[in-house]
């Protein structure tokens, strides 16, 4: 996505969308354009079985406040609020079945939410943005090392060693998912 910042602008002097671009001039010959076509394709992809309540509310207000479609995938029905914005797909139980659909989804214009670090890796490598429920951004120059640190942990839990689990979804880890996410959907826009 191309797109340049114009600040004190006042009148708009010509407006057509050509080819998914929209082209604007301004008085005194500014012109701004962005690609309308990956705004309003871009989705998010919810790991839903694991994913807190409370973060299924802030994607919910999220999804509803910008107009952006959500799909929370799970392999049962879920409760969410009627919205043309969220929607649920329903997978099969099999092993890793949410997994594998949104990864057969989801594009380079995506965001992807979820914790479960071989989905956010695959996705990762398809060019989405990635985050977990406790709002920290998977990157192609951290997932590397998440991976073996996840492959290393399970190799321990194999072997007998009992290494605990995850910490407790904090009010901290709520706040900054959803300061992620509104930092990633306006770096999007």
């Amino acid at each position: 996505m191309w797109r340049e910042e114009i600040t004190g602008l006042n009148k708009v002097l010509w407006s057509n969308k050509l080819d998914h671009y929209h082209l604007i001039l301004f008085e005194g010959g500014l012109k701004f354009a962005f690609n309308y076509q990956t705004l309003s394709n871009m989705k998010i992809y919810v790991d839903a079985d694991a994913c807190p309540n409370p973060v299924k509310e802030i994607i919910f207000r999220t999804a509803q406040r910008v107009k952006i479609e959500t799909i929370l995938v799970a392999n049962q029905r879920l409760s969410m609020p009627r919205s043309p914005y969220i929607l649920s797909k329903v997978v099969s139980h099999g092993f890793d079945e949410a997994d594998k659909w949104i990864i057969d989804q989801c594009t380079s214009n995506d965001i992807v939410i979820s914790q479960d670090i071989p989905l956010a890796s695959e996705a990762i490598e398809k060019g989405a943005v990635v985050i977990s429920p406790k709002g920290v951004l998977m990157t192609e120059d951290n997932i590397k090392q998440r991976l073996s640190m996840r492959n290393f942990m399970e190799e321990l839990r194999g072997a007998g060693e009992n290494i605990g689990g995850p910490s407790a979804f904090s009010q901290t880890d709520r706040r900054n998912f959803a300061n992620q996410l509104d930092q990633l959907i306006h770096k999007k826009q």
